[in-house]
């Protein structure tokens, strides 16, 4: 497993900052001195650029902040699908790949990831199957219409239950009769 790091920098130019502050601190204190309206108007406008500058320094630090939460939810789901696939003895970046060409870009990569795990859990022994699935799912998304992380979702949870209804549902038949023939047949025994 590769370890990563992201590094996001942010360089506020502090001096321009603190002097922006301290415009908009005289402003205020021109304002607690006004005794009319117009002269409260008048002091409000000449303000207005130093508020901007707070807002847009509080914007950029609130969407640093965001980034960085983003960036570490998507370090946690891959976490656990690479935790999950490991532990059901799957090679996590084989799989990793395999579901990525599967969706054949309908979905990104962390969805993809975050459903996986999912799939992983649900189906146990049969987890090697994922991108049979993803594949399934995405040509039943192609034709029926929907969302494929949904729709790998309810493949997984129905094959899973051996819910063949479910999978009916949003498109896919299945001939359990001749699949219990093959299987006997398989077996060397007939399906009576």
């Amino acid at each position: 497993m590769e370890d990563s790091q992201k590094t996001l920098h942010l360089n506020l130019d502090v001096k321009g900052f603190i002097g922006a502050a301290h415009e908009a601190q005289e402003a205020l204190e021109k304002v607690g001195d006004v005794e009319s309206f117009s002269a409260l108007a008048g002091a409000i406008r000449t303000m207005l650029p130093e508020l901007a500058l707070v807002a847009a320094a509080v914007y950029a630090v609130k969407k640093a902040i965001d980034f960085t939460m983003e960036g570490e939810q998507i370090r946690q789901i891959e976490a656990q699908f690479d935790a999950l696939a490991e532990s059901s003895g799957l090679a996590a970046n084989k799989l990793k790949e395999q579901i990525m060409r599967a969706t054949g870009g309908l979905i990104d990569e962390t969805e993809a990831l975050k459903v996986a795990s999912e799939g992983i859990v649900s189906l146990g022994a049969n987890a090697s199957r994922l991108p049979e699935i993803f594949t399934l799912a995405r040509n039943a998304v192609k034709i029926f219409g929907g969302d494929v992380g949904e729709r790998v979702g309810e493949i997984s949870n129905a094959l899973a239950s051996g819910n063949t209804r479910a999978l009916r549902h949003i498109g896919i038949i299945i001939d359990t009769d001749s699949a219990l023939k093959k299987y006997a047949a398989s077996l060397g025994i007939t399906k009576d």
